[in-house]
């Protein structure tokens, strides 16, 4: 099973592994609450896509 992130500091807000857990607990891609102009928003957009890919992979074991 793929486990959640937690922010390892809470003066760096990381939204990488806030993408990650969105992905894990269910929220879709397209829920990213970052407007494409903000730069949180790829970030974690990164975040859900490599949740994703780490749950394919592990589904395919």
């Amino acid at each position: 099973m793929v486990d959640l992130r937690k922010n390892e500091s809470d003066d760096i807000y990381d939204p990488f592994n806030d993408g990650w857990n969105e992905r894990i607990t269910g929220i879709q891609q397209y829920d990213n609450p970052f407007g494409v102009n903000n730069w949180k928003f790829y970030e974690w957009e990164k975040g859900w896509l490599a949740a994703d890919k780490a749950i394919k992979e592990e589904e395919n074991k």
